[in-house]
Formats: structure tokens, C-alpha cells, sequence
């Protein structure tokens, strides 16, 4: 059985992707993502259809209804904002990718406090974020929670101008929480076409976007420029952001120079002192986007087969902790496992020559450095939605129920050695 191609070589144009995908990976570069997307888009994605929402749903929406404050057909002027709120309760990639909107909305608006309802899990970013004024978690559950309350006792006083509802799952959620927190607010969210109506009743701008087309980086920053007038020109689409803590670079610093690894990655042929090393992440906070011991071992063993001039340094969720540690034990140098903050993770990759990543937290922190990535995915829209951001990737899609624990070993690394290719070829002249 073949176990990989890539695209477009080696896909014969009448294949069907449903069935090709479901036992063999497909390997695409940055450089052919958009053909590829296409192609997906194409044989994957199916428009919404429109649904009547139950009963108990249109009651909640005509409960929630409210006039808007500024004409939804026209950009508000800056002027007018003094506070506005950004409901990002959700995960670390997420934030990273709205990092943009909220530097533009800082530039847009320079007088008006913004404020982040954030996670659990993504509020130390928003801690150490110069954007942004005062942030609140809540814990990220369908369930009511009482961490809101104490959000709700914060935020609640604040008297918001706008809010930013860019979670884009359970919105009757979005929309309670929105009402709850800024009752005198304009409310902004990202059209979905299945539920518009429905929608419309609470939040007074739906900005359009473009599934299976468009990076959800781009569609949450989109939603800043097209509801709100800057009184002068400004930056347009801010890069990804992400913070780089003088202690959290000391501690990597160490970690290198304990093991004879090199802080220049070796990108630009700058001279490095100690070895180069890649990174190559384990699993994903769910048990889909993670690999099983045994596939970690091949890969491994066969990265260091084709990359001998390479250390391979292994990182994991807390979950998969144990595994990591025991390949490393396994395998011994120059292979090792290290396990801390996020936060340290940030100039881990910084200086990593390529990363290996099934969670896309990691293809975004990669992506905001402009490191190198190749990025496993088993699920299409992900592919074309989440994928690294202007940054030089290899995909690697496998769609199969079980997840990406059936990524053969010599895909991931096939997608590594185009990676490698890629990076030794001279930029392209203009003629």
C-alpha cells in the first residue's frame, strides 16, 4: 500500500479524496497550498444548508435582541470608542491569531481601553500583551461555570462601546455572554451563512468571510477594519504576535548550551556554534492530533538516519509527559525531551532549525517567529483554515477516523526532506 504522495506529482487528477486520504497521506508544500486547497475545497466542502434553529433558541435570541447604537451601515468612526471588549475564552492558537486585530485595533483606536475575556488556558498570553488593558478568565466549558460571575463582577461596570465576538462555536453562548457583559454595546461577529438571520437578531454586524479560502487569522483581523473608521491612515494586517520573555530565552539558552546545542538556527548560514536541532511535538491536548509511542519511535529513529547532522529535540502535551521522556531515555543523545512553560516553548522554536507539530498552537507560535513547519492535520478544513501563516510548511493530511496515529513515519519525514530542499533552494530572481 502506498503510504504517501505528494501533491501535485504524484495525484492523478480524477482521484477522489475521500477515499485516497482514508489510507494514504497527502504531503503539501507552502508553495503549492493554495492549488491544493482548492482541489480540497472543491471535494470536501459542502455549503451550509439552512436550518430552522429549535424553538427554545429563536426564544433566546428574541430575549437578547436589542437595537444597534451605530448604523450597521456605516464603519463607526474611532471618535465614538472608548472600551471595547474581545471575546477570545477559548484556546493558545486562537489568541495568537487575533493578535493581529488587536494591534490594529490599538493603532485604530490609540485613546479606547480593549479588553479580553479570555480561558484558562490562554490568559497569560493576554497578561503579557501591550494591547491589551485588562483581561478576565473563565473556564472554557459548554457549561455554566462560576468563574463568569467574577468576570461578569469585572467586566460587567465597564459601559462597552463594541464587542468582538470572535469564538466561533456556540454562539447562543457568544450572544449571552455579550449581553450580559456590554448591554449597551454593538455587537461584532463573523458571518455564518446557515444561521444570519437567526444571528442578526443580537449581533448588529456579520462580517463575511471566506470558508475553506481564508486563514482565520485573516477573518478575525477583518472584523476590526470593516466595522471601524480610524481617524488616520494605519498599519494594515499587523503581523502574528507572540511575547519573547528575557527569562524564558535564558532558560532555553541554557538547555542549549547544556546539551551542545546551537541558538543559531542555520536558516541563513550564519556560523553556529554547537549542534542545529529540530523540534518534533508529540500530540495535541486531544488524543486525535496525537501520535502513539511506537510511531514516535520510527520517526525518530528515521529523522536521525536522514538528518545525522541534526539533534532532535522531543516535546509533548503534559498528558503524553512519560512518552517523551522514555524516547529520549531510549534513544539517547542527540535526542532529548524537554518539558516546561509555554512561554519557554516561544524561543525553543525560535531557535529550532524546522518543527514537527500536530497541534496547531505550535504551527502558530512557529509561524509568528517565521520558523519553518511541518504540520500534521487530519482534517481538510483545518488545512486550508489553520495552516502556518506566511511561513515556509509542509503538510502532511490523513483523514482517518482514528486520527493521526495512522501518519506513516516515512511521511512525516518525506515531508521533512522537501522541507530541507526547500530551504537550501536560492530564492527565485526577477527577470
Amino acid at each position: 500500500m502506498q503510504l504517501f504522495t505528494t501533491f501535485p506529482d504524484d495525484l492523478p487528477a480524477d482521484t477522489d479524496l475521500r477515499t485516497f486520504l482514508s489510507h494514504t497521506a497527502l504531503i503539501i508544500s507552502s508553495s503549492q497550498h493554495e492549488a491544493a486547497t482548492a482541489l480540497l475545497r472543491q471535494q470536501f466542502y459542502r455549503p451550509p444548508q439552512q436550518k430552522s434553529p429549535p424553538l427554545l433558541k429563536r426564544a433566546a435570541y428574541h430575549i437578547l435582541r436589542r437595537g444597534p447604537r451605530f448604523s450597521p451601515d456605516e464603519k463607526i468612526p474611532a471618535s465614538s470608542l472608548r472600551r471595547i471588549l474581545i471575546l477570545r475564552h477559548d484556546g493558545l492558537g486562537d489568541y495568537i491569531l487575533t493578535t493581529p486585530l488587536l494591534q490594529w485595533l490599538k493603532q485604530a483606536v490609540p485613546h479606547a481601553e480593549i479588553d479580553v475575556l479570555t480561558s484558562q488556558r490562554n490568559d497569560f498570553l493576554a497578561a503579557l500583551d501591550p494591547h491589551v488593558s485588562l483581561h478576565v478568565p473563565i473556564y472554557d466549558r459548554p457549561q455554566f461555570h462560576y468563574s463568569f460571575l467574577h468576570a461578569h463582577k469585572l467586566l460587567g461596570k465597564r459601559r462597552y462601546d463594541l464587542v468582538f465576538a470572535i469564538v466561533m462555536s456556540k454562539m447562543t453562548r457568544q450572544a449571552v455572554i455579550a449581553r450580559s457583559l456590554a448591554p449597551e454595546a454593538d455587537y461584532v461577529t463573523i458571518l455564518n451563512c446557515s444561521s444570519a438571520a437567526l444571528h442578526g437578531q443580537v449581533f448588529h454586524r456579520q462580517v463575511a468571510n471566506q470558508p475553506w479560502q481564508q486563514h482565520w487569522c485573516e477573518a478575525f483581523y477583518s472584523t476590526g477594519p470593516a466595522t471601524i473608521e480610524p481617524g488616520a491612515p494605519i498599519q494594515m494586517m499587523p503581523p502574528l504576535w507572540v511575547p519573547h520573555l528575557p527569562s524564558a530565552e535564558e532558560n532555553i539558552r541554557l538547555f542549549l548550551r547544556t546539551y551542545g546545542l546551537s541558538s543559531e538556527t542555520g536558516r541563513t548560514g550564519d556560523g553556529a556554534s554547537g549542534q542545529p536541532y529540530v523540534v518534533f511535538n508529540l500530540s495535541a491536548h486531544d488524543q486525535e492530533r496525537s501520535l502513539t509511542y511506537e510511531q514516535a519511535l520510527s520517526t525518530c529513529r528515521l529523522l536521525r538516519e536522514r538528518f545525522p547532522h541534526y539533534a532532535l529535540v522531543i516535546v509533548s502535551s503534559p498528558v503524553h509527559r512519560t512518552m517523551g521522556e522514555r524516547l529520549a531515555e531510549y534513544l539517547g543523545p542527540p535526542v532529548y525531551y524537554y518539558h516546561n512553560t509555554f512561554l519557554e516553548m516561544i524561543p525553543l522554536l525560535n531557535h529550532a532549525r524546522w518543527v514537527i507539530t500536530p497541534d496547531t498552537a505550535l504551527v502558530h507560535v512557529a509561524a509568528a517567529q517565521k520558523v519553518p513547519v511541518i504540520g500534521l492535520y487530519h482534517r481538510p478544513p483545518t488545512v486550508c483554515e489553520w495552516f502556518p501563516y506566511q511561513t515556509l510548511f509542509q503538510i502532511v493530511l490523513r483523514c482517518d477516523p482514528r486520527g493521526l496515529c495512522t501518519v506513516a513515519p516515512e511521511a512525516i519525514v518525506a515531508a521533512a526532506e522537501q522541507l530541507e530542499r526547500a530551504l537550501h533552494r536560492p530564492p527565485a530572481t526577477a527577470e
